[in-house]
């Protein structure tokens, strides 16, 4: 399909692929993944969460204004929502290595 590339799991999670470069993750409304020219990523859970990823190096995660984790240094760390855990490791979020369904579940 011209570089676009959809994937459904459990009717819960599209993947959009464009040109390899930008995808887009829906999940019930919830949740957004944009990378932009990949090294920007913006994720928006439900209005509370918001990760952002600036020229590989530095991510910023609030969670509901509470809890902040900031990585420097490009090694893995493991965010905490709600008592779910998310691994973000070396600078990628893998939105297919992320337990989706059970992450709304929890907001």
């Amino acid at each position: 399909m011209n570089g676009l590339n959809r994937v459904k799991l459990n009717g819960l999670v599209s993947l959009v692929n464009l040109n390899g470069l930008n995808p887009l993750v829906k999940v019930n409304g919830l949740v957004s993944l944009v990378n932009l020219n990949g090294l920007n990523r913006l994720v928006k859970l439900n209005g509370l969460v918001s990760l952002v990823n600036l020229n590989g190096l530095n991510l910023l995660v609030k969670v509901n204004g509470l809890v902040s984790l900031d990585n420097l240094n490009g090694l893995n760390h493991v965010v905490k929502l709600k008592g779910l855990d998310l691994l973000v490791k070396g600078n990628r979020l893998d939105p297919l290595a992320i337990d989706w369904k059970r992450l709304c579940s929890v907001i």
